[in-house]
Formats: C-alpha cells, structure tokens, sequence
C-alpha cells in the first residue's frame, strides 16, 4: 500500500525533525523547557491556544492518515493523533493540574528528556525515511 507507507513516512519526518530539533535546542540552552512550562502554566491565554492547536492538530492527524490496522506504525500514528487531541482537551479543561504535571516531569532530568527526544527523533527520521516509497 505505497500510499500509506508514504503518508506514514511522511508522518515520521516531520516528527523526528521536530523531536530532534526541540532535543538539540533544550540541549544548547538548558532550561529552556522549564521556563516555557513555567510561563505556559502562568498564561491561561497560552493554555488556551495549545488547548485548541493540540485537539485541532490531534484530529487532523487522525483524520488525515490513512490508518491499517496491520501496520504498527498507522497504529503508533493513530496513538500519536489521539493523544495529542486528548492533551489539548487536558490543557482546556483542567490547564492548572496539567502544569503542574509538565513542571513534575521537567524538574529533575531535563537533560536526559532532551536526549530522549533527541534519539527518538533520529529514530523517527530513519523510519520515515526507510518507510517512503518514492
């Protein structure tokens, strides 16, 4: 099915780039995900919008993929779309606690969250690149 191993490759690209790309910059100023949590958890104009860009993104990425449920990777697409949606929905709903858990996370290890993501976006540019049927 060349058209799903192209959008699902597709999809992989744009998320490695992005994960690998927020790694680097967390990396190369430390600190720099706290504060956007700190200041995004003292802004309910800024909870709102990331609500409303993380459902709207959400459902354009499950409405956009072509989804096989033989394919591990429609289906980590699929998780992706929803949970993206179902953060958004979090954000507008109960954006004080959900600050609270971003900050819990960040405070101690952003470094090896910064890693993590940097290797995860690497991982994920591979697959995608692996994945397109050009």
């Amino acid at each position: 099915m060349p058209a799903l191993a192209n959008s699902a490759g597709w999809f992989m690209i744009a998320l490695g780039g992005y994960s690998a790309a927020a790694g680097i910059g967390e990396l190369r100023l430390p600190g720099s995900w706290d504060r956007m949590i700190r200041e995004l958890d003292q802004s309910k104009a800024l909870q709102f919008i990331i609500g409303i860009v993380l459902v709207a993104l959400g459902f354009a990425i499950l409405m956009a993929m072509p989804y096989d449920p033989a394919d591990w990777l429609s289906i980590l697409i699929a998780v992706v779309g929803a949970g993206a949606a179902l953060e958004g929905i979090c954000w507008l709903a109960i954006p004080d606690h959900f600050g609270r858990i971003g900050l819990g996370l960040l405070r101690h290890g952003t470094k090896a969250w910064a890693c993590f993501a940097l290797v995860f976006g690497v991982a994920a540019l591979a697959i995608g690149f692996v994945r397109l049927q050009v």
